[in-house]
């Protein structure tokens, strides 16, 4: 949790961190158009709409586990922050789909 509070607290690695967070959206939206069976069409900002949202409560749980100063459970601060994106609306049937680590 120090090293996390070190990185939020200085610009320079706050901008690597989202750099990094960027290129994984690129590859996750090339993951989710592929295992969705859709046709690629980058003019179809959907799929990038919903990896971007799902990667924005990432970083909103680790803002709001950060500022606990503990180390409550993220994944209860995830699924806080995952509920306020309404799943009916979503182009892709995000329930069928699985990441390989």
């Amino acid at each position: 949790m120090v090293i996390k509070r070190a990185i939020a607290e200085n610009p320079a690695l706050v901008a690597g961190e989202l750099e990094r967070v960027s290129r994984m959206q690129a590859r996750l939206v090339t993951v989710v158009r592929q295992r969705s069976g859709q046709a690629v069409d980058e003019r179809d900002p959907r799929v990038p709409a919903v990896v971007g949202a799902a990667l924005a409560c990432m970083l909103a749980a680790k803002q709001a586990w950060l500022a606990t100063g503990r180390p409550p459970a993220f994944g209860g601060l995830l699924d806080e922050a995952m509920s306020v994106l309404n799943h009916r609306s979503c182009p892709i049937p995000l329930a069928e789909l699985t990441i390989d680590h």
